[in-house]
């Protein structure tokens, strides 16, 4: 069994309360061999935890959701502990195996997952740090430059930065990485010309000064890339795609300054800019429409792999058959055209942008002899492009074996009954649910009244 590593951090315990922040920890962890339930503890083996992100008021409400969550992390041949698990994640992402999605599915206990719990440090809501800074303007002690910003009139002059007080002993003395009274280490990173002293843990936010942008980034250097025509830093694996547009502006998510910011951004295909962290925000909630324009939102690898994902759950998905006859006016949201389609549960489906960013705009009626021409000209079509499917025998048996990876003999067999016609629309609805197993169908069935004795039509 592997050791299980603990990271370092400042002790909350050591100060006064009003020095104390709430953080999140997160733990690196794979699971005993032969196992296949991520949530139950007994099986997890731990191997790495560090402080994760800052517990801040402001996003009290996702992190609460967020701290509950277990993810999956990258393969465990992937992971090595004896670096940092920023490092780790860039490594994996940066050999692009990270977009072939076929290790999803390796046995769980190949896999290493990411789970979180709440801790407490020091420091305040934007950073962990063991000492207040002094503002040269007002001569007041703050945690941070941004709790300053937050009640003063005047902007925190973070690089004429020359004394802090230390959280454990108060003494007043020159910035520094470490008390010259008490020894108490006030952070891991410390940055000369930024003036910047920060505790949050490397497994998680490294940081390192950019000269040409003039301030201290979050990422790893050698990762990264200055562009001079844009005036940014972008990370590598998007600085081939990126497009160069002026920094010189807001974060559509948070309002934050995408110039001075010490974390990393990026540009959609919309030419609309936000932070990184903002982004991933937006994709782990689910949005993936930008805020501004509507278009679709992921970028690079993530927009094939969510594509793709999207992909395989619309061909799997059974139209019901109250929508079977039913047709809407939809608008894709890429490139604008408006279209009639007929009605499904899941998605819509551009045939110019090939994207699932459609809205619906309402029912379109049509006349019985228009709606069969309609009706005939999809199922035509979709033989050759995406097919949707109907609740019949042909298409339950076609998605079960493909999703069960078995003969329809077995898939039967474990039912205890034979998928006829008559039970297609069930079994279709219950395949809508995305059982994972023979046994998961079989119990989303229960309740659906099938008739054991229908051998045939």
């Amino acid at each position: 069994m592997s050791d299980h590593i603990l990271v370092k951090y400042p002790d909350a315990s050591s100060v006064q309360a009003q020095y104390q922040n709430k953080i999140v920890l997160a733990t690196v962890f794979k699971l005993l061999p032969g196992s296949e339930d991520k949530k139950d503890v007994n099986k997890q083996v731990p191997l790495k935890t560090f402080p994760y992100q800052i517990y801040s008021e402001e996003r009290q409400t996702y992190l609460d959701e967020e701290v509950k969550k277990i993810y999956l992390h990258m393969p465990l041949s992937e992971y090595d502990v004896n670096i940092t698990d920023y490092e780790c994640q860039e490594r994996f992402t940066n050999s692009q195996r990270d977009e072939n999605e076929s290790w999803i599915n390796m046995k769980p206990d190949q896999l290493v997952y990411l789970k979180f719990s709440v801790g407490y440090s020091i420091g305040c809501q934007h950073y962990i740090r063991g000492c207040q800074v002094k503002c040269e303007t007002c001569q007041k002690f703050y945690s941070c430059r941004l709790c300053h910003n937050e009640v003063e009139d005047h902007e925190f002059p973070r690089k004429l930065t020359e004394t802090v007080k230390c959280s454990h002993c108060e003494l007043v003395q020159k910035i520094s990485l470490k008390c010259e009274q008490c020894e108490a280490e006030f952070g891991t990173y410390y940055c000369d010309t930024c003036r910047l002293v920060c505790g949050m843990s490397k497994e998680s936010k490294p940081n390192f000064h950019c000269e040409q942008c003039g301030v201290c980034k979050v990422g790893l250097k050698d990762y990264n890339i200055h562009c001079d025509k844009c005036e940014q830093c972008y990370k590598k694996r998007f600085f081939a795609n990126h497009k160069c547009i002026s920094a010189n502006s807001e974060c559509i998510i948070c309002l934050g300054s995408l110039q001075n910011s010490i974390y990393g951004k990026l540009v959609l295909e919309c030419n609309h800019q936000m932070h990184q962290h903002c982004y991933t925000q937006l994709l782990q909630s689910g949005n993936l429409k930008c805020p501004v324009c509507k278009r679709f939102l992921p970028i690079d690898s993530d927009r094939k792999r969510i594509h793709e994902f999207q992909l395989k759950n619309y061909r799997r998905i059974f139209v019901p058959i109250e929508m079977q006859n039913n047709f809407v006016r939809v608008h894709c949201n890429d490139c604008q055209q408006n279209f009639v389609k007929q009605q499904h549960p899941y998605l819509y489906y551009c045939e110019r942008c090939k994207l699932f960013n459609c809205d619906v705009l309402g029912q379109y009626n049509v006349n019985s002899k228009l709606k069969a021409f309609y009706i005939q000209f999809q199922l035509s079509y979709n033989q050759k492009a995406l097919k949707s499917r109907m609740c019949t025998k042909n298409d339950v048996v076609e998605v079960a074996t493909e999703v069960f990876e078995c003969g329809i003999e077995k898939i039967e067999e474990t039912l205890g009954f034979k998928i006829t016609q008559k039970k297609a629309e069930k079994v279709a609805m219950a395949l809508n649910k995305f059982p994972r197993t023979v046994e998961e169908l079989k119990l989303a069935l229960k309740g659906k009244n099938i008739d054991y004795d229908d051998e045939d039509e």
